[in-house]
């Protein structure tokens, strides 16, 4: 979606990859503070029901635990080919960034989703 106004170009952009949708002024995108927003309440979440699942309150599976440490190191080892391969490639430095956060906000996201999907008991 682009709009046209008197001056910069408005607009938004949808990565198929990610489901992350990235706003922009001309060519700059302003999306990565607000992916950083998004990121941090999703955080929060995860923390929340993750310590609740540790201690007993919510159902939680016996490899929460060691899922949480790997899926950071994935992220980090993706982040930083992914930065490492955006900056030496030229380009610029917001795009570079916006490589650097993408894999770690896709591992917020995907345990989002994943931690607040209901769980079927039985109450029996």
């Amino acid at each position: 979606m682009l709009l046209q106004q008197n001056g910069p170009s408005l607009g938004a952009r949808l990565n198929d990859d990610t489901g992350v949708m990235t706003m922009f002024v001309g060519t700059a995108p302003l999306g990565c503070a607000a992916q950083m927003m998004r990121m941090a309440s999703q955080a929060q979440a995860i923390i929340l029901l993750r310590s609740l699942g540790m201690i007993g309150l919510l159902p939680a599976e016996r490899s929460e635990a060691c899922t949480m440490v790997l899926e950071k190191v994935n992220a980090f080892g993706e982040s930083w080919c992914t930065t490492v391969m955006t900056a030496t490639a030229g380009r610029p430095a917001d795009e570079v960034f916006a490589a650097a956060l993408g894999p770690y906000q896709r591992a917020t996201s995907e345990n989002f989703e994943r931690l607040t999907q209901p769980v079927e008991r039985d109450l029996t």
